[in-house]
């Protein structure tokens, strides 16, 4: 049905006829499939037993937890360039997407760290001490 649907689609410019024709066809198949989805999530939904198997179902039938497959075939570099290999794809985003630092301030967030843990170090043993000495 669905293959002559796009026959009498690609015809119905031409003619009044068709495209009734088409418009009718169009609407069934529509109405078909909005039935057989509906039937599937019902029996779906009549099968689960608990709060867990409904949200399972939920997520299956929403395909929230799917991941796209959508590939990159080509990117532009802000240079122009077009990059059409995986690895020279990756290698971009990469490149792109990596946090520029200098070397002092990284050491500089490395010698805060080691204060603030140094300082919450002592404290919490001073406070483990306390309670193992006065429970």
């Amino acid at each position: 049905m669905a293959k002559e649907r796009d026959r009498l689609k690609g015809q119905r410019v031409q003619n009044l006829n068709i495209a009734t024709q088409y418009r009718k066809l169009r609407n069934y198949l529509t109405n078909k499939l909005w039935e057989a989805r509906r039937k599937y999530c019902t029996s779906t939904f009549e099968k689960v037993k608990t709060s867990t198997d409904v949200w399972n179902a939920m997520n299956i039938l929403t395909k929230f937890r799917s991941k796209s497959t959508m590939k990159v075939a080509k990117l532009v570099n802000s240079d122009g360039l077009g990059l059409e290999s995986d690895e020279d794809i990756c290698r971009q985003f990469a490149t792109e997407f990596v946090v520029k630092s200098s070397e002092s301030n990284v050491s500089e967030c490395l010698a805060d760290l080691e204060d603030y843990v140094e300082c919450h170090t002592n404290s919490t043993q001073d406070l483990i001490r306390k309670f193992l000495i006065h429970p």
